[in-house]
């Protein structure tokens, strides 16, 4: 609910104001089945809200963005940082969580696959910067390797648990 609501009110129409997004085949999204995957260049730090801000309201609110999960070191690994870093990090951390639904992937441990799994299971919509860092030229850099792996194994994952039951 506040996710909805702070998108609506303030989050999308600030990103709307300082990102002028040129935006065409909007259409296609009607026909996909649900839950997909979006692969998606990464420019800057408002990525996700100016890609969130150009889908149809359908699709906004079952949508997670992927995360680098290390990025938030002093709010998982809390011991190895002094209490101001880990407070501001951790602030952060739940600021993205909470208002952008960001789901943090582990790069350099384990658990990618069965987070990812879990979330397409659940009826979420994946967001993905597969080339893990910002262009700085605007150019489609190169994708970390794995992230092919990463994207069949976590919607495989789904299809594989869902017959099991």
């Amino acid at each position: 609910m506040l996710r909805r609501l702070s998108l609506a009110t303030f989050l999308l129409p600030l990103t709307r104001f300082f990102a002028r997004a040129k935006v065409s085949g909007l259409e296609n999204p009607a026909d996909l089945t649900r839950p997909v995957m979006f692969a998606a260049n990464h420019q800057s730090y408002l990525d996700a809200l100016v890609i969130l801000a150009s889908l149809p309201e359908c699709w906004r609110h079952r949508i997670a963005p992927v995360m680098w999960k290390e990025l938030f070191g002093a709010h998982f690994h809390s011991e190895r940082h002094v209490p101001s870093a880990r407070w501001a990090n951790s602030a952060l951390y739940y600021l993205v969580t909470l208002l952008g639904n960001a789901f943090p992937i582990p790069q350099t441990e384990r658990g990618a696959r069965e987070s990812m799994g879990e979330l397409v299971e659940e009826g979420w919509s994946i967001l993905i910067f597969p080339e893990g860092e910002r262009t700085l030229t605007g150019e489609v850099g190169r994708f970390l390797p794995g992230v092919g792996l990463m994207a069949a194994e976590g919607f495989g994952y789904c299809r594989m648990r869902s017959r099991q039951r």
